[in-house]
């Protein structure tokens, strides 16, 4: 069972904890994140296309704000038992408020009943500029980005780095700057896809952790920090049960990257039909890793704060 020993963040604290942050970040090879937000306006259809999916993102994310963030820095293999296997944070943020801005009451609800306080976020929480500025060194520490069903994630996660800018126009113009800003990015849902005896994906984090048996404990599903923790151990715990080339699945988003959800024949065909790996059940091994790839180099400062540099793919 994992504890889940959650460092709660607010403005009195911020300097402390992303001091910790990133001297920890040293040690870690991923960071899990995960973003708490007043719900959609735009819906979705169930089967919309690539690209209505991400029109809808953009217009939602464009016009709300996020109310809390959770960041869990982990290894999935921690051979040094004198370190820590994971280590979550919880940023309270205070840009939402629920009395005047864009939200959808259902979600709204369902945070209250999470035990997410949005009037003392609004009071004592964390000013998205001064998250950006603290984030900026984090992201040159090389760490590889991990989310579930993660599009909405790194939405928000670009908006807030590049200081309330609307989102690129094209999903392929946001997946360039998600890979300048963040480097190696992963969407569990989406690996979960090509994984035997997870429903092709077509399910949510907890019904997952649940298949996996991952069980952390003393933790409320639908906040930040939490669900970062579950999004961490879960991958984690994918990487032991399956047989993952992770390759393939680098900057693969659930929703707007094709998927083949299933298919006939031997293990052998099936690769050689699609892009995306069939994954198979394995006895835990060690595993064997590439080296991380080097950090985004686009920071530069303007008027004494940290800004962003054009951004270029490559």
């Amino acid at each position: 069972m994992t504890k889940n020993n959650i460092n709660v963040v607010w403005a009195s604290n911020l300097d402390e904890e992303f001091r910790r942050i990133v001297a920890f970040s040293h040690t870690f090879r991923y960071v899990a994140v995960d973003f708490e937000y007043p719900g959609v306006i735009v819906q979705t259809a169930r089967d919309a296309s690539a690209t209505t999916r991400y029109a809808d993102m953009k217009s939602n994310v464009d016009c709300m704000n996020p109310i809390q963030v959770g960041l869990t820095l982990f290894n999935d293999n921690n051979n040094d038992h004198h370190l820590p296997s994971h280590m979550t944070w919880q940023i309270n943020l205070n840009g939402f408020n629920p009395e005047t801005d864009l939200q959808s009451r259902p979600s709204i609800e369902l945070l209250r009943r999470s035990g997410v306080d949005l009037e003392r976020n609004r009071a004592e929480g964390v000013s998205e500029s001064m998250f950006a500025d603290r984030m900026v060194e984090l992201l040159f520490e090389g760490l590889q980005w991990v989310t579930f069903h993660g599009l909405y994630d790194l939405g928000y996660l670009v908006k807030i780095m590049t200081l309330g800018d609307p989102l690129p126009d094209t999903a392929s113009e946001f997946m360039c700057r998600v890979s300048s800003l963040f480097g190696t990015v992963y969407d569990v849902k989406y690996i979960a896809g090509a994984c035997d005896g997870l429903k092709g994906g077509e399910i949510g984090l907890m019904t997952v952790s649940k298949i996996l048996k991952v069980d952390v404990e003393d933790g409320m599903h639908h906040q930040a920090g939490y669900d970062s923790l579950v999004t961490a151990m879960v991958f984690s715990k994918m990487k032991m049960t399956y047989m993952i080339d992770e390759f393939p699945f680098r900057g693969k988003l659930y929703g707007i990257h094709k998927r083949h959800e299933s298919a006939k024949g031997s293990p052998r065909a099936w690769h050689a039909q699609s892009h995306q790996p069939r994954i198979v059940m394995r006895s835990p091994t060690p595993v064997m890793w590439s080296p991380s790839p080097p950090p985004p180099m686009m920071m530069v400062m303007h008027d004494g704060r940290y800004n962003l540099a054009p951004y270029f793919c490559y």
